[in-house]
């Protein structure tokens, strides 16, 4: 039930706490089965994580995903979606954007991007210690 999955990733938000400031999220619902979800995330540094997914959890799958992580200057650090504009990258339509280059990439869970955004704020961290 797609209720259930939407609760899910606002727990997984709820981990990441000791670097959130505050998040918002929205959610539309379709059927039982399938919905759509949307956030954002300001962290600690006031860097941005905006999220859409549409998910049908009948099929296990996102039909659309995106997450855009984005600088305090709102400049992208990274993003990933499937959307269908890179047919050239092996794991097409998935695919992650940095500012330099587009990389392959499976489809991601929301839990991985916010380890991935922990880490690049840690990193970040001490390299100013």
């Amino acid at each position: 039930m797609v209720k259930k999955y939407f609760a899910s990733l606002e727990e997984q938000i709820s981990l990441f706490q000791n670097i959130i400031g505050t998040y918002s999220i929205t959610t539309k619902y379709y059927t039982r089965n399938k919905g759509y979800i949307s956030g954002n995330i300001i962290f600690t540094d006031d860097s941005k994580l905006g999220f859409k997914e549409v998910k049908d959890t009948e099929f296990h799958r996102k039909d659309k995903y995106s997450y855009n992580y984005m600088s305090t200057s709102d400049e992208m650090i990274f993003r990933y979606d499937n959307a269908y504009h890179h047919p050239e990258i092996e794991t097409f339509p998935h695919h992650k954007h940095l500012p330099t280059c587009i990389k392959r990439s499976n489809e991601p869970e929301l839990i991985d991007v916010l380890i991935e955004i922990s880490k690049y704020l840690e990193k970040a961290n001490n390299t100013i210690l």
